[in-house]
C-alpha cells in the first residue's frame, strides 16, 4: 500500500485518482482521472462502475439469492439453462421433503428449486455421486429443480 508520509503534496497529486469534475459522486457516471486530469478507462457513479476496456478479475462477489439469469461479458443477460453447459430440469410431482435427482451430467451441479407456487426454495444439497444429488428441505412440497 502506498504511503504519502514524508512526501510533499506537489510531488504526489498526479498519482491520486479523482472524479473528472472534482465534485461529489452522484447517480450519473463520471470518468476517473489522475491528479493531472488525464482520463482513465473507468467511470463511476453511486450505482455503477463502467469500463471502456476489457476488465480482468480474479473473482466476483455476487448478492445472495438465486437467479436463472447471468450477466454476460457484453452486458446482456442469458439464461443459465441456455449457456451451453450441461443442464437438466427435474419435475418433482409428488410432494416430498427429500428429492433424489439422477441428473447424469457427470459433474457436481448447482440446483435452483422452485415450488409449485413459483417460490424459490432453499434446501441442503448432498452429492450422492457425480451423477446423483439429494436435496433435503424442512417440509415436503412439489415443484421443479433446475440442475446446472
Amino acid at each position: 500500500m502506498a504511503t504519502y508520509t514524508g512526501q510533499r503534496v506537489k510531488d504526489t497529486y498526479e498519482s491520486i485518482i479523482k472524479l473528472e469534475d472534482n465534485a461529489a459522486l452522484t447517480g450519473s457516471p463520471k470518468r476517473l482521472t489522475d491528479g493531472l486530469g488525464a482520463p482513465t478507462p473507468l467511470s463511476l457513479s453511486s450505482t455503477e462502475v463502467k469500463a471502456s476496456v476489457n476488465v480482468e478479475a480474479t473473482g466476483f462477489k455476487t448478492p445472495t439469492g438465486t437467479s436463472l439469469e447471468v450477466l454476460l461479458a457484453d452486458g446482456t443477460t442469458g439464461s443459465v439453462l441456455s449457456m451451453g453447459d450441461l443442464n437438466m430440469v427435474h419435475n418433482q410431482n409428488v410432494a416430498s421433503a427429500s428429492w433424489v435427482i439422477s441428473h447424469n451430467l457427470n459433474k457436481y451441479p448447482n440446483a435452483v428449486v422452485i415450488d409449485s407456487a413459483g417460490t424459490n426454495v432453499t434446501g441442503e444439497i448432498t452429492y450422492t455421486s457425480i451423477n446423483t444429488i439429494t436435496i433435503n428441505f424442512t417440509g415436503g412440497f412439489s415443484g421443479t429443480a433446475y440442475i446446472n
